[in-house]
């Protein structure tokens, strides 16, 4: 295959390819929302566990406002 003929079968392959302003909004679009559900689930998974972790957490305040109210 000649350089030449190369180049025409890209140019052949980029124009059956192309897509119109519309189609290309349209597809970034998706892709975002496709994103944004997957931000979306880990921003819940991490809060769900620092909720769960300072839960469990002892209060470093807790123990200084029982000496204060029981001496």
């Amino acid at each position: 295959m000649t350089l030449w003929e190369h180049e025409a079968e890209r140019a052949r392959r980029r124009t059956n390819n192309q897509r119109s302003n519309v189609e290309k909004v349209a597809f970034r679009r998706e892709i975002a929302a496709i994103a944004e559900t997957a931000k979306s689930s880990k921003r819940r998974l991490r809060d769900s566990v620092r909720n769960a972790h300072a839960a469990v957490a002892e209060k470093p305040y807790a123990s200084c406002s029982r000496r204060h109210l029981f001496p």
